[in-house]
Order: structure tokens, then C-alpha cells, then sequence
């Protein structure tokens, strides 16, 4: 059940859904008061470079073989915090601080991270099976994603992929039906897998560039716990909607369990 409370800056907004906290409002205004976190999935804003093709995006439709359609962006560039976000996140974090980018913007965020005193470990890729095509055929299409991987705690960095490779294959995500789609949304398939692979049952995971939950339902549904930071309501209240059904249906297992990896290779759970 969701439970609504006032607090935090001058009774800002603040949501419940079973082990998820949701925070309405600019991630400086809550950083505060929130505790240390195990881990950081930071879905932050494009860079300069993505951000003015995809705020470009027409009103009138492109595709016709059923793809999504770009949707005009509603936020700023990350461009004037990258280094204010590691710096801050870094020091919150005890473990893993994922950032997703354009690949363009992986080497910005990589001396952000080691500036803030994260140990940087690679630049992984979401392949995006269904991606939109370049229409004006002027060049090759963006068919991925990045997010950079950084630890921040002590002693060695751990996850739960052995030594699998860096890349993730995923169709993009297509409009819900009755429901809005936050123009930059993960396929809760890609967070169910980084989340599987980046933390452990129970661990807490914040995101404090939330969008529409798709980090913390993932969260949830593999038994981790969740807080999350959103500037925009209209998102916060479909992240709202989104994690309430989510602390509904709870924990879910499938073949995103993963074994503990034996001599460097990763062994699948096969679900009974």
C-alpha cells in the first residue's frame, strides 16, 4: 500500500511503496536526507550532443514499421553537474555507481568518477534491439546506450556476472497502453538484469534521476530495496503508479539469477 507523508524541504512530497521511497523534487533539495546507499543507478540527463538531436524530435510521426517515436524531451542537460552528481553520489554510495549516457559522454563521466574518488572499472552498452533508424540515412543510427561502471566503496569491487562480457541486449521499451512514456525510459527487462548483476537481495538502490521508476521496479521486484529522486510530477507520478503495483506483485525470480560465478564464468539459475 502506498503511504503519503509530509516532510523533508518545507513538506515536500514524499511516496512509500513497501521497500521503495520516492522523493518529488531536485536530487541537492533530498540528498540530505538520505542515509548511505549500497548502490547508485544514475539514469541522469544527456549530455549536450544527444540532448540537442533528441529535443529536436518532430511532431509528426517517422516511423511506420510500429517502432517507438522520439519524444521531445521535458529536462535539462546534464552538462554544468556532471562532476557535482559524482562528487555527491560517490561519497552516498557504498558500492556500484552506474551512470547512463551517450556514448559520446562516457570519458566525461569516467574523470568525474575518478575525480570524486570512485575506482572506474568499464563502459557498458545497452544494445537497443527496435531502436529508431537515422531517417535522413546520412549516417548510422544510435542503436545504444551506455552507462559507465564505477566502484565507490572499499576493497574490492564485486558483482554477480563472473566474467561475463560488458554489452546488454534489449528491445526499447514501447508505449504502455492508457499510459504516458517518459521519453528517455529503460526496459525494465535491462534494469532487472543490471540490477541482478550490480547488487544483492536485500541491498538498497537510489536513483536520484528516478524518471518513471523503471530502476526501482526493477528494485522491487528482485527483493532490493529503493529510493528515488524525480524533479518532474508528471513522471513522479507515473514512477508513483509504477512502483505501487510493483510492491504489489513482489519479489518475481526468473533468469535473471544468477550463481555464484565458478572459475571466471557465469552459471544461470534455471527457474523450476
Amino acid at each position: 500500500m502506498a503511504a503519503r507523508r509530509g516532510g523533508g524541504l518545507m513538506g515536500a512530497r514524499v511516496e512509500t511503496f513497501g521497500a521503495a521511497t520516492l522523493y518529488l523534487g531536485d536530487w541537492r533539495d533530498h540528498i540530505e536526507e538520505i542515509g548511505p546507499v549500497d548502490h547508485t543507478f544514475a539514469d541522469t540527463p544527456y549530455g549536450n550532443f544527444m540532448h540537442a538531436a533528441k529535443a529536436k524530435a518532430r511532431a509528426r510521426p517517422l516511423r511506420n514499421d510500429g517502432g517507438p517515436e522520439l519524444i521531445p524531451l521535458e529536462f535539462e542537460t546534464i552538462e554544468g553537474q556532471r562532476e557535482e552528481v559524482a562528487a555527491a553520489w560517490c561519497e552516498k554510495t557504498k558500492g556500484w555507481m552506474l551512470t547512463f549516457c551517450e556514448p559520446e559522454a562516457v570519458g566525461d563521466w569516467r574523470w568525474a568518477l575518478m575525480a570524486a574518488g570512485a575506482r572506474y572499472k568499464r563502459a557498458c552498452f545497452w544494445v537497443k534491439v527496435g531502436a529508431t533508424p537515422q531517417m535522413n540515412g546520412q549516417g548510422p543510427g544510435m542503436g545504444v546506450e551506455a552507462f559507465t561502471a564505477a566502484w565507490c566503496g572499499p576493497g574490492h569491487s564485486a558483482w554477480n556476472g563472473g566474467g561475463r562480457d560488458n554489452h546488454f541486449e534489449h528491445p526499447v521499451p514501447r508505449k504502455p497502453r492508457g499510459r504516458e512514456r517518459h521519453p528517455t525510459e529503460k526496459p525494465i527487462s535491462l534494469m532487472e538484469e543490471i540490477t541482478v548483476l550490480f547488487s544483492n537481495p536485500g541491498q538498497l538502490i537510489c536513483d536520484p534521476f528516478m524518471g518513471s521508476g523503471t530502476t526501482g521496479v526493477a528494485a522491487l521486484r528482485k527483493g532490493r530495496g529503493f529510493v528515488g529522486i524525480e524533479v518532474n510530477e508528471k513522471y513522479f507520478d507515473l514512477a508513483c503508479y509504477r512502483l505501487e503495483a510493483a510492491a504489489q506483485d513482489g519479489v518475481q525470480t526468473d533468469f535473471f539469477e544468477y550463481r555464484k560465478p565458478v572459475q571466471n564464468r557465469m552459471e544461470l539459475a534455471v527457474p523450476s
